[in-house]
């Protein structure tokens, strides 16, 4: 579909959305906050999803979406609502989206903040927090329990993959997957696969926190990322 004609403003938006688009998959939040923030402040939602502009620049829905597809939505929404509350022409065009959209990322950006306030990163890491707590408190005496039955030994630690919390793959909610040559903690990918995790320094101790009651040895390792680390495990993978 040919697009409209577009002032010299939103050409060169357009542009910056274009440069932004192969950044979308990064670790980081930023791009997609700023690409997400650009379609509302420029009023080009509709071009996005009718895919008006696609022919002529490459950009549709599929790109929109995938802002808040990458496990950090909330980072993405208090990114986006923060500059909203100071602009109403993103304010208008978020409420356009429908009668609940705003009052839903409302709720996000406010508990957003609450998390901030207390030291957090992010709602997940909030959360992380808290399911934590309740595992501990919950299943102290099972674990007990649990792991003195645990017969498989490695290193100074249990085996990961032979420890009763593993439900299949899956431990903690991440799934065990190879890192050269260890296990360690991943993710489904958007190339149909399973990677390992690379968290933040502050996330990835958290992490460790969460895991240290199951009696699983755990540690954190570089990964080729500036500042990001995986969560890996004495137990080798054969």
């Amino acid at each position: 579909m040919a697009a409209k004609p577009f002032n010299s403003e939103t050409l060169q938006v357009i542009k910056q959305l274009q440069e932004l688009k192969p950044q979308l998959d990064s670790a980081s939040p930023k791009p997609r906050i700023e690409f997400a923030t650009l379609v509302f402040k420029f009023d080009l939602y509709r071009e996005f999803i009718s895919y008006e502009i696609y022919d002529d620049f490459g950009l549709g829905e599929r790109d929109f979406d995938t802002c808040f597809e990458m496990n950090d939505g909330d980072v993405v929404v208090h990114g986006v609502m923060k500059e909203a509350l100071n602009h109403d022409a993103m304010r208008r065009n978020i409420s356009a989206l429908g009668a609940t959209i705003w009052d839903a990322w409302m709720v996000t950006y406010t508990k957003t903040e609450e998390a901030l306030a207390l030291g957090f990163e992010s709602l997940e890491d909030i959360d992380l927090h808290e399911h934590w707590l309740a595992e501990q408190k919950a299943e102290r005496n099972r674990l007990g329990a649990a792991i003195g039955a645990a017969d498989n030994q490695v290193s100074n630690g249990i085996d990961v993959r032979r420890h009763p919390l593993v439900k299949g793959d899956e431990f903690y909610g991440f799934i065990c997957t190879e890192d050269g040559g260890l296990l360690c903690l991943g993710e489904n990918n958007n190339r149909g696969g399973v990677s390992c995790v690379q968290f933040p320094r502050k996330k990835a101790e958290k992490v460790l926190a969460m895991i240290s009651v199951s009696g699983v040895k755990a540690m954190l390792r570089p990964t080729g990322s500036p500042d990001k680390f995986s969560v890996s495990f004495d137990g080798r993978f054969y």
